[in-house]
């Protein structure tokens, strides 16, 4: 693998063109690359499709809006700048676990928002790294997925096929990444593979 190394962030992302599909994960703010997603937020780029599992957002208070105010949201509220969002935590989510859907439903108003199970998305990604046609899942067999997604029946019982997922660009957050792609997470002497 060859190396890079840029001299700011703005360096880091200044490839990601229009239309180009961004992924990344944001478990809590802990493991979210935030500056890259702030580089990205400064840059003047449009259509972008963003993978994510969303941020849960903050807890309510008198002061300002629950949604988190870092990382993809940012971007996802600039007009224009994101086309769809591919999330494993969605409006209907929102709507079950915090009653703020109305300020989700706000912040993504312009935005194509295609709902994705966490293990869904994560396989996606994977079969698309390991050159697979797609997958086979019952995950969404009677819900809305349906919607979005094709459908099979093998040895009687149905599944949904779900389509590879390759991201044109990553953001991941690591403090040291070896030749071989492992990164190195702060608080763990063992190398992990993203």
């Amino acid at each position: 693998m060859k190396n890079k190394i840029y001299q700011s962030f703005d360096k880091a992302i200044e490839d990601i063109f229009d239309g180009a599909v961004v992924a990344g994960s944001i478990f809590g703010t802990a493991s979210q690359p935030l500056n890259l997603w702030e580089a990205l937020w400064k840059k003047d780029v449009k259509d972008l499709t963003i993978v994510t599992n969303m941020s849960h957002p903050r807890q309510p208070t008198p002061e300002g809006p629950n949604l988190p105010t870092f990382g993809p949201i940012n971007c996802i509220i600039q007009p224009g700048k994101v086309k769809r969002l591919l999330t494993g935590f969605s409006s209907q989510v929102y709507s079950r676990s915090t009653g703020n859907i109305p300020e989700f439903e706000e912040a993504t108003k312009n935005v194509e928002v295609i709902p994705v199970p966490y293990g869904n998305l994560c396989t996606r990604l994977e079969a698309a790294a390991s050159g697979y046609g797609g997958i086979l899942t019952p995950v969404g067999v009677g819900t809305f997925l349906e919607d979005y997604c094709e459908k099979t029946v093998v040895d009687g019982r149905e599944y949904i096929i779900e389509k590879p997922l390759q991201p044109d660009f990553g953001f991941v957050k690591a403090w040291k990444a070896d030749k071989l792609g492992n990164l190195y997470i702060i608080g763990c002497s063992e190398p992990r593979t993203h």
